[in-house]
């Protein structure tokens, strides 16, 4: 009876130090997401620039949108990473007329990393916007394709 006795503590001891190491690394690893993530915030604000106040405050504000929508597909994939193509369709969709896409996206559809996906979502924010303000989605009728060379590996 004793035996049995101390078998079960040892391993429900094992057990319980099993859980604690792996609520210290997803502890360690949560704490170098929330600073990855500040940083790029921060970042963004010091880059940022604008004519007016008005103006810097919807900058920063959609540079954070476009972290936020990517920490969800993060969260989604268990934090395995995004898709390129949800990453470039997402950062685009706010320039869909009545439903009709005006993108074209052409490639391999990889999953990238988090911290590369953070990375292509910010730049990818930063291209439609500028498509929106000064380039082909400046004008009704205006597209945007985006392609991958799938040949150059």
């Amino acid at each position: 009876m004793a035996n049995y006795c101390a078998s079960k503590i040892a391993r429900d001891i094992t057990e319980r130090k099993r859980a604690e190491e792996k609520i210290s690394l997803l502890a360690r690893e949560a704490e170098h997401r929330a600073r990855n993530v500040l940083a790029t915030v921060q970042a963004s604000v010091h880059l940022s620039q604008a004519d007016t106040p008005a103006d810097l405050k919807a900058a920063i504000a959609g540079r954070i949108q476009a972290l936020a929508n990517v920490h969800t597909l993060f969260v989604e994939s268990q934090w395995k990473g995004a898709e390129l193509h949800t990453l470039i369709t997402q950062e685009f969709s706010p320039y869909s007329q009545d439903g009709q896409t005006r993108l074209h996206i052409d490639g391999e559809n990889l999953l990238l990393n988090p911290d590369t996906a953070q990375a292509i979502a910010i730049s990818l924010h930063e291209l439609a916007t500028n498509a929106a303000k000064y380039g082909s989605l400046s004008a009704p009728d205006g597209k945007v394709r985006i392609e991958s060379d799938q040949g150059s590996r």
